[in-house]
């Protein structure tokens, strides 16, 4: 399947809200709320503890634009020579 540019740059729009919300999961971004890495306080002083926590934005990355995003950093993986420019030291 061949897309164009235009077509590339919808799916990337539509795929940044989610993007964003998977980088507000690390740990400096997080700030004491939920993250994947290390435990945290609840309100409560409960400690939490990442690998027990049902994190709702799995749901959102099994859906379509989960799968989209995925297909975007995958594409873009696979052509960052050409996307990004420079040399590759990986594999050479």
């Amino acid at each position: 399947m061949r897309l164009s540019g235009k077509s590339i740059k919808a799916i990337i729009d539509g795929v940044l809200p989610l993007a964003s919300q998977v980088e507000d999961l690390s740990p400096d971004l997080a700030q004491g709320r939920p993250n994947p890495e290390y435990p945290w306080k609840t309100p409560t002083d409960e400690i939490q503890c990442p690998a027990k926590y049902a994190f709702s934005l799995v749901a959102e990355l099994e859906s379509e634009k989960g799968r989209k995003l995925l297909w975007i950093l995958d594409l873009m993986r696979d052509h960052f020579l050409q996307l990004f420019g420079g040399s590759s030291t990986l594999g050479d």
